[in-house]
């Protein structure tokens, strides 16, 4: 599949703007109380950018300053917009019929990197995660959209898991961060309860404990909704972190 990259300027941008914004409003679409005139103005034109690509499979629209990105992408014969307008807000739209229906947004104070269509439960549902730039350790914060029986991306502020993943045979959710040399680095394993993530277990590696002056491995549970270590170990070389709650590869 060729995948269509348009780069604009914010000059291109203001010009093409071709349709008022009282055209411009969208079935299900959030008000825009509380945004300022400038995003509300951004949002429009890029609302008006995806009715022009509706015909694309898949195309990502870069403003060159990197005030902004848009998205198109088609997954199991679906549809998704996705508008990420830096340090501001994420939109994600749905493609139904002739119009773009917004399903859900989150505050966006990053700008979109990138995005994947992931099983994160077990409703057979594909759920949407779309990255926000990566840090200084190349981790990239996640923002997930978890689809219901509707077909709807619904906003999950609670799941804020790097690198989350889902086994649909042991039913479990992963997740792990991986910093620099000197980062405290972790990694957990996840039950869902009803509509929510309860923690199992995680184990956290600490290269340069302060109390120890050695590496430590603390392992730890969900006790009470908080965590609760209930073990540290002095961990010189990194192996018990390596084979703690699941065996890196």
């Amino acid at each position: 599949m060729i995948r269509v990259i348009i780069v604009v300027s914010s000059i291109i941008l203001i010009a093409g703007c071709s349709q008022s914004p009282e055209k411009n409003k969208q079935s299900g679409a959030a008000p825009f109380k509380g945004l300022s005139r400038s995003i509300q103005a951004v949002k429009l034109r890029l609302i008006d950018s995806l009715k022009r690509f509706s015909g694309l499979s898949s195309c990502s629209l870069i403003e060159d300053s990197a005030k902004y990105k848009l998205d198109i992408a088609t997954n199991d014969g679906k549809k998704v917009g996705l508008i990420g307008i830096t340090d501001s807000m994420l939109y994600v739209f749905r493609h139904s019929g002739d119009e773009w229906i917004q399903d859900d947004s989150a505050s966006f104070e990053t700008y979109q990197f990138d995005f994947s269509f992931e099983y994160l439960n077990d409703d057979d549902q594909e759920d949407l995660i779309v990255y926000g730039f990566g840090n200084m350790h190349g981790q990239s914060e996640p923002f997930v959209f978890l689809c219901d029986s509707s077909g709807r991306f619904r906003y999950r502020p609670d799941i804020k898991q790097y690198n989350p993943s889902y086994n649909q045979h042991t039913k479990l959710f992963r997740s792990f961060y991986e910093g620099g040399a000197f980062s405290i680095i972790d990694k957990e394993i996840y039950h869902w309860v009803g509509d929510s993530l309860k923690l199992i277990r995680g184990a956290a590696f600490d290269p340069s404990a302060a109390a120890t002056q050695f590496p430590v491995t603390t392992f730890y549970v969900e006790k009470n909704g908080k965590r609760f270590d209930y073990k540290t170990v002095t961990d010189k070389t990194g192996k018990i972190y390596d084979t703690a709650v699941w065996k890196d590869n």
